[in-house]
């Protein structure tokens, strides 16, 4: 007579399998995968609950452990050997003219701000490249002090984190902030180019910028620093780095901001191989992971924020080649997918590029 299973003991051994699989779940996810293949989809609205946390600054955060990839130059600090045509100047001018790239007219015109992070940031790549090609001069070194000098005229240093300052008004989606504001962006660009001037010219007060910039942004909103703040921890423990902080309401959550912050950390953790940056960029990365898909419009240009209305990103190239760098970065199939999504759905901007990561090799 066959053995009969009570209907307790099924009850029992269905949940007993739940369970192992629930956990096994997890500790999956907690610890990685296996390959390249295997990273989890960190898109779902309930996958940072199982994704790995660590403690940053005293706050939860989900970082999933990526393995970063060394040499990877997401600014094209070490592309190139200078700036044709440009020579250093020590002739009484602005310094906007005797850099290789002059502030943007519409800061000088406009503002009335002969500073721009991007702009800092290219000045010190091109000063790079050019010491590169003709080797260390005083000329250039003056430049590249100044320049410095520059920078530390439009960041306030609050407590020993250094915020870049744009002192203008500046209006967004509905929203407007008056002169002072901060960026995660502005930190960011002007965090990689410091770094860079520091690696070509070797003096200490860029290196101690470096740092306070970088504290900047690991300061997390209602952290100390009055009302200044550049990064936030959100409510499902994804970090992220704001564009345009604004003082209350739905914060807009660039992608492009958040992105380039993120960029800055993986070049400070390339020259540093601190184990904090190295926490703080992969939490970066998991968040591009998990609120990336957000961005995607299928068939259409991605959004530029998720603030509302719907703001198309008026570089929709840059998009697609950041996700590309992501993967390169991070080694994860979820940015190759991201970039391959953002790609078919902006084929015109898609060919202008040539696309590098390619997992399968």
């Amino acid at each position: 007579m066959p053995h009969k299973i009570g209907r307790r003991r099924i009850q029992t051994l269905v949940l007993t399998v739940v369970v192992a699989l629930a956990v096994t779940t997890a500790i999956w996810f907690w610890q990685g995968g296996s390959d390249l293949e295997g990273h989890p989809d960190l898109s779902d609205d309930s996958s940072l609950d199982l994704v790995r946390h660590v403690e940053i600054r005293g706050r939860s955060v989900a970082a999933y452990p990526f393995d970063i990839q060394p040499g990877v130059d997401p600014f094209g600090f070490t592309v190139g050997s200078g700036v044709p045509s440009w020579e250093p100047s020590s002739e009484n001018v602005r310094l906007g003219l005797r850099l290789p790239f002059d502030w943007p007219e519409k800061y000088r015109e406009q503002h009335e701000q002969m500073f721009n992070p991007w702009t800092f940031r290219t000045n010190a790549i091109a000063l790079c490249r050019y010491t590169r090609a003709h080797g260390l001069s005083e000329p250039v070194e003056v430049i590249a002090s100044e320049l410095v000098d520059r920078m530390l005229e439009y960041t306030d240093l609050v407590d020993g984190a250094r915020f870049v300052i744009y002192r203008f008004d500046h209006s967004f989606d509905g929203a407007s902030v008056p002169s002072g504001w901060t960026s995660a962006y502005g930190n960011g660009n002007v965090m990689a180019g410091t770094l860079a001037l520091y690696q070509c010219f070797g003096e200490q007060r860029y290196l101690d910028a470096v740092w306070e910039l970088y504290e900047a942004l690991i300061r997390f909103q209602n952290q100390g620093s009055d009302s200044l703040w550049t990064s936030r921890v959100l409510e499902d423990d994804s970090v992220w780095f704001e564009e345009m902080p604004l003082d209350s309401g739905l914060q807009p959550m660039v992608l492009n901001g958040h992105i380039y912050a993120v960029w800055a950390l993986y070049d400070l953790y390339e020259f540093s191989g601190a184990p904090e940056v190295l926490e703080l960029l992969r939490a970066g990365l998991t968040s591009v992971a998990h609120h990336g898909p957000r961005y995607r419009r299928p068939g259409e240009t991605n959004l530029y924020d998720l603030r509302p209305p719907d703001t198309d990103d008026y570089g929709p190239a840059r998009t697609i080649h950041q996700q590309d760098v992501l993967c390169r970065i991070s080694a994860a199939q979820t940015f190759k997918n991201l970039r391959d999504e953002f790609a078919a759905d902006m084929p015109e901007s898609a060919d202008t590029l040539e696309l590098e990561c390619d997992l399968a090799s």
